[in-house]
């Protein structure tokens, strides 16, 4: 593996987070950042009756092992030290290590500022308050950009290492951005902070950190998701064969499974999809009723989960989730089907290793 490039964690097999800090700002928000870039299932669970100032309360982190022991830590910082070195988020030696925290402390610094100057205000969008925190804290963003150049201004602080504080400073730089576009004055440009964005522009198209970032109010919890990828899609169809030459021919489609009755035009089939490893299938079979024109016929829907019967029993009980039939156990793993409101057919499964 070359140099800098952050190593796959694999230490965290079985392991589940829980964050819980003051809603906004949300203190937990980094760390959230953290583990959604290295893809590793958390819980947020915002803390009742704190009182939110320019102080805010402390975040507190339960890391739960796949042994059931617990290890709990407060104080955002320490929480992001402790995911950063779980996850490869650091550095590689004492010295880079100090060089992060060196550059954390000046972040941190801005962040303070923008709380009291802005955020405590009545109306933390005002253009003109915001405008003249920005002039009060280019000093600080220049030093921030000298850090940056100093690593030949590659979008990283350390080498081309990805770590914490890539991700903080993106995440700060994103949400002036986004929240004052307007307001951007006359440092937060990229004539006068190329380096700074370049690393913005590196993590802003980064598909882990833009499911998080993008799905709206940056000062929000998002809960992880239970799902791990898309397994298939399909459609009824009325004449097997028909249809096989129709996505060959039409869209280039190569046939990965073929089951056909001879001379009949009932079967099965699934093409692979190109770029992902979800698969088209079609399916003509007896007694299947006509196609109406202007009306949706039923497919097969399929999801992939980490464990049928540990998804059926604690995370759908209660939630309106109707079991069609099933789990059933396979060689390859387990099946459940479930009905949505509509009664649309969800089949869930799991996959044994070695059956991917």
């Amino acid at each position: 593996m070359p140099k800098g490039i952050n190593k796959p964690c694999s230490t965290l097999k079985g392991s589940r987070f829980i964050l819980s800090g003051a809603d906004v700002p949300p203190q937990t928000y980094l760390p959230q950042l953290l583990l959604t870039f290295a893809e590793v299932e958390f819980e947020c669970q915002p803390s009742d009756g704190q009182k939110v100032d320019s102080t805010p309360p402390d975040a507190h982190l339960k890391h739960v092992r796949e042994d059931g022991s617990t290890f709990e830590l407060e104080d955002v910082k320490v929480i992001t030290r402790y995911l950063a070195r779980l996850l490869d988020l650091d550095g590689e030696s004492a010295e880079e290590d100090a060089q992060l925290d060196m550059v954390l402390a000046l972040l941190e610094k801005i962040l303070r500022q923008w709380i009291a100057e802005v955020y405590s205000k009545p109306n933390p969008r005002d253009t003109d308050v915001f405008e003249k925190f920005l002039k009060n804290v280019t000093p600080a963003l220049r030093k921030m950009e000298e850090h940056l150049v100093k690593n030949e201004s590659n979008g990283h602080f350390i080498r081309n290492r990805i770590t914490y504080l890539d991700i903080a400073y993106h995440e700060v730089v994103a949400f002036f951005l986004d929240t004052y576009p307007k307001s951007v004055g006359t440092i937060l440009r990229p004539s006068e902070l190329p380096a700074t964005f370049k690393l913005y522009e590196c993590f802003r198209v980064h598909p882990r950190l833009s499911r998080q970032v993008s799905t709206g109010d940056p000062w929000r919890y998002h809960r992880c998701s239970r799902v791990l990828g898309l397994r298939d899609v399909g459609f009824l169809v009325r004449d097997i064969r028909r249809s096989l030459k129709f996505y060959t021919n039409n869209f280039g489609f190569v046939c990965a499974k073929k089951l056909m009755a001879p001379q009949s035009h009932l079967g099965y089939v699934e093409f692979d999809l190109p770029n992902t490893t979800a698969v088209l299938s079609l399916l003509s079979q007896e007694g299947q009723p006509e196609h109406q024109p202007g009306k949706m016929t039923q497919g097969p829907f399929s999801l992939i989960v980490k464990d049928v019967r540990s998804m059926l029993k604690k995370e759908m009980t209660g939630n309106g989730v109707k079991v069609h039939n099933g789990p059933e156990e396979h060689s390859w793993g387990t099946l459940a089907r479930i009905l949505d409101p509509d009664n649309n057919v969800i089949t869930i499964i799991d996959i044994k290793p070695g059956f991917e």
